[in-house]
Order: C-alpha cells, then sequence, then structure tokens
C-alpha cells in the first residue's frame, strides 16, 4: 500500500529547511510504505511483516549537512538486528546514511534516533527508509529534517560554479577510434594562495548528468596542472557513477605565488562503437571546489 499521493510534485512542496539549525516536519502523507497502514491520524504503523515501513519521499535537495529524526511506538513484539533505516537517493544509488538494528533506539516502548548525513552536492530523489522485521509491530509518528550548515565548514577555500560548467568529453567511433584530450568547458580556477605551513588537497564534487551520449562501463579521465605546468599535472581517472575526486597540491609546483591557477582537461579513455565517425559530445556537470587540509598526508 502507499501513503498519499506519493508524487515528484507533491514532495517538491514540501521545503527542505536552509536557515542553520532550522527543523522542519516532513508531513508523513509523503512518504509511502510496504508493510504498513495509515491510521485517521497520520501515522504509519507495520502489518507484521518484513519490509520497509517507510520509503521516499523522494526529495529534491541542495548541498548541505543535514539530520533526520524519525520518532515512533513499539506497539508489541520486539526489533530484531533485521530492522534499519537508511538515507538514500534513488536518483544517484547512493546511501548516505545507515543504521543497524534499530532495538538500541528504543526507550521503553517509544523509540526516536536522528541520522546525521551530508549532501556534498546537490541530489535528488532521496528517500529515508526504514525497514521493519516481522516480529515488530510499530507505528512511526513523525519525521523531521534539519539543515546544519555547509557540506565542509572547515574548507580553506570552496568555489561554487553556477550550474553550466561541465567537463566536456568528445568520443570518436569507426576507424577513427582512440580518444582525444579536449579543453572542458571548465578550464581554469585561480585560487588564493595557500598558508605557509600544511599540507593541501582539493576536492572537485561533480553533479549528476544525463549524458548526450555515454555508456556505463566507459572509463573517463581528468588531467589537472597546476599554472599548467606539464610536470605538475595528476591523472584521475573516473567511472559514470562516481561524483567526486581528490587530487594533492603540490607547493613545489606553486613557486610561492600568491595565487595559482588549477587547470582542468578531460578525455573519453574507452570508446563506443558506433556505425559512423561523427564526433558524440557529453558533458558532467562541476559543482563544487573545495581545498582542505589534507589530515591523512
Amino acid at each position: 500500500s502507499k501513503v498519499g499521493p506519493n508524487t515528484q510534485e507533491t514532495a517538491e512542496r514540501f521545503e527542505v529547511p536552509r536557515a542553520e539549525n532550522e527543523d522542519a516536519n516532513i508531513p508523513l502523507s509523503l512518504f509511502s510504505t510496504q508493510v504498513g497502514t495509515v491510521e485517521a491520524d497520520g501515522s504509519i504503523t507495520s502489518n507484521s511483516a518484513e519490509g520497509h515501513l517507510t520509503y521516499g519521499p523522494y526529495l529534491t535537495m541542495l548541498a548541505g549537512r543535514y539530520t533526520i529524526t524519525m520518532k515512533g511506538t513499539l506497539l508489541s513484539g520486539n526489533l530484531t538486528d533485521a530492522s534499519r533505516f537508511d538515507v538514500y537517493s534513488n536518483e544517484t544509488q547512493t546511501f548516505y546514511a545507515e543504521l543497524s538494528d534499530l532495538s538500541q533506539y528504543l526507550n521503553g516502548n517509544s523509540i526516536e534516533f536522528t541520522v546525521p548525513f551530508t549532501l556534498m552536492n546537490n541530489t535528488g530523489a532521496c528517500e529515508f527508509r526504514l525497514y521493519v522485521n516481522a516480529e515488530a509491530k510499530l507505528r512511526v509518528t513523525g519525521a523531521s529534517i534539519r539543515y546544519v550548515g555547509e557540506p565542509q565548514p572547515d574548507a580553506l577555500y570552496v568555489y561554487n560554479f553556477n550550474g553550466d560548467e561541465t567537463f566536456d568529453f568528445f568520443g570518436f567511433s569507426g576507424n577513427e577510434g582512440g580518444f582525444r584530450w579536449t579543453g572542458a568547458n571548465l578550464s581554469a580556477v585561480a585560487v588564493d594562495a595557500l598558508p605557509d605551513e600544511g599540507n593541501y588537497v582539493c576536492r572537485v564534487v561533480l553533479g549528476t548528468y544525463l549524458p548526450t551520449y555515454c555508456f556505463e562501463d566507459g572509463i573517463y579521465e581528468v588531467s589537472v596542472t597546476l599554472n599548467d605546468l606539464p610536470e605538475s599535472e595528476t591523472r584521475i581517472q573516473l567511472t559514470p557513477r562516481e561524483r567526486e575526486f581528490t587530487f594533492p597540491l603540490d607547493r613545489a609546483h606553486l613557486d610561492n605565488e600568491e595565487s595559482f591557477a588549477i587547470v582542468f582537461r578531460s578525455r573519453l579513455w574507452e570508446m563506443p562503437s558506433q556505425d559512423n565517425t561523427d564526433p558524440r559530445r557529453f558533458g558532467i556537470p562541476v559543482e563544487r571546489l573545495l581545498i582542505v587540509e589534507d589530515v591523512e598526508g
């Protein structure tokens, strides 16, 4: 059974909070259920079957740190280690948080837990999924979400792109085959000087993309140079589902300059086969560039 209309349009009418530490109750009518019944007061009660008591509501959420809080009552039976909760995006097919064995969050017959999670980029079709074991008759009575702040507040430098920048890849097929380097639309980013001490890395956060031409088992490669110096080049290989990459900032290539440029190029490393030799172009959106201290370096 399903709870409420639960359409993408309905979910988008719910406004996820954007002020720091602001809470918002998520209407339970936005959730769907596999193994539950909707009560007159809107709560959702499991029907002694194993499965998702809640899933959905497929929210579109901006990058940031959040918490999700779920509240309920155990009416009878017991929760086992088969019970669990996760934050999942059906768009990216990625888990952003997971809890197992929900019995540890019981206080008498009441249950309440808060799960922190971080979205490094804008993410669609976000779900909050509570999976219950058959031995438990559990009622969900509330759900709320809180925006905590920016996704990485300790970053030395953050550059947010305007939504149009992409790494562009051109693939050739037929007899031409092979690959070619391309200059990405995102060609360079100027960065202020690093502090005098400490090791730093650069994180590039990619967006969700719907390429005009792509193949699922391909490998794509981005070349990064500092001030366009060949000796500073780092090459990063990506698969279509990867959402970010990291590369080191080597001071030896910065020459103590007050600022420096990060220059990107991209290429399609493996080619699909087509009946013609026309290039096929697609772009991976780039959402954010962050410079953070390398705590592992």
